[in-house]
């Protein structure tokens, strides 16, 4: 589901429940999404700020053992990001960087892309927080939370949406928002997130953009059209996987340790999300 391009590389090592902190710079932890922003020589209005911050998010409520797609939601709309621009959702091939610097800097109001919806201070007031609760330095869980923020996010959008792609016509087949992945595995776009704009009321429709079209648009989903319905997202019902358990006698036994790696490219230090 989730690609990473070989470069720098940031390591979270859980061992007997001690995290170490990762010993090299950038850091994917503290909210784990796509791209990985985190970068010191970047200016921070690349990527919006929450303009409210309440007492306690949805998501810190203690009865809550791991984010649900209603708390992850219901902190994107407390954040107050989403509704201030269209939102953007990128796959097959459009990078990061690509998407951000030759789309979403060029509209105005200004589009919302994964990185906006939540901002960096929410991973340190939620997710470090409950870091023991919700332990995303593992893998398989990090893959569930990656799942229903996709979900939370089409959740939350509304008007006119925007899907970027790196050309209209999909190299695994299909055309704009209905390309077909090139490799297995989920793809995150068609399994948790186009299905769910299609069913949300506040979205009136779905726009291709082919970033190396000169941004050529393309209307490929309106609630009225007769165009596909993909099988609804599932979300909200995939199984948590348990922590594994470690013995003091075998510390250093496998299963006692739970690396997160998290890469980024060369221009923005950006982990990626790709098919």
């Amino acid at each position: 589901m989730l690609s990473r391009l070989p470069k720098t590389l940031v390591f979270f090592i859980l061992i007997l429940g001690i995290q170490i902190l990762p010993v090299s710079a950038g850091n994917c932890f503290s909210l784990p999404r796509d791209p990985n922003d985190n970068t010191p020589a970047k200016p921070a209005s690349i990527w919006a700020t929450c303009k409210n911050r309440p007492d306690q998010w949805a998501c810190a409520d203690p009865s809550i053992d791991f984010p649900t797609v209603e708390c992850l939601a219901a902190d994107m709309r407390t954040c107050g990001i989403v509704g201030t621009g269209p939102t953007i959702f990128y796959s097959f091939g459009a990078t990061t960087v690509q998407v951000r610097t030759r789309f979403r800097d060029t509209l105005d109001p200004r589009g919302i892309m994964w990185n906006d919806v939540l901002d960096e201070k929410y991973g340190d007031e939620v997710l470090k927080k409950r870091f023991a609760d919700f332990r995303l330095d593992i893998p398989t869980r990090l893959t569930v939370y990656t799942a229903r923020f996709a979900e939370a996010m089409a959740t939350v959008a509304s008007g006119e949406v925007f899907f970027a792609v790196k050309n209209y016509d999909g190299e695994g087949g299909g055309k704009g928002a209905y390309q077909t992945p090139t490799t297995s595995g989920i793809n995150v776009w068609r399994t948790y997130e186009f299905p769910t704009l299609q069913r949300n009321k506040d979205v009136t429709s779905v726009v291709s953009i082919d970033i190396n079209n000169d941004n050529s648009r393309s209307v490929d989903w309106k609630p009225d059209g007769d165009m596909e319905l993909l099988p609804a997202s599932g979300a909200s019902s995939l199984n948590v996987p348990s922590v594994p358990g470690c013995s003091v006698k075998f510390r250093r036994d496998a299963s006692c340790v739970a690396p997160l790696i998290c890469e980024t490219d060369g221009e923005d230090e950006e982990c990626e999300e790709d098919e």
